[in-house]
């Protein structure tokens, strides 16, 4: 069965530039501070994806989160196209 989400849910998305050709964490604070709890936050390259670069670690991840930012590591090289971002709290 089908049910449609809660009204108390709290919905954010946003964009970030990468704006370095190296490994780098990048911290992303949260326009409105979710006050109760972040239940996910995902997040993925735009653009030409990771294999358009041949170096960096990789492992392109959200290494942790609250509910006021999140950190995301760009283990690539940055294609300098930006990360997109979802995120669904109360």
């Amino acid at each position: 069965m089908f049910h449609s989400p809660h009204c108390s849910h709290n919905r954010q998305w946003g964009y970030f530039n990468q704006n370095s050709f190296s490994d780098k964490t990048y911290t992303v604070s949260f326009p409105i501070v979710f006050t109760n709890t972040l239940y996910i936050v995902t997040a993925i390259d735009k653009g030409k994806g990771d294999s358009s670069y041949s170096g960096g670690n990789g492992g392109n991840c959200i290494q942790s989160y609250t509910t006021t930012n999140f950190t995301y590591f760009s283990g690539f090289d940055a294609n300098r196209e930006g990360v997109l971002w979802f995120a669904i709290g109360k």
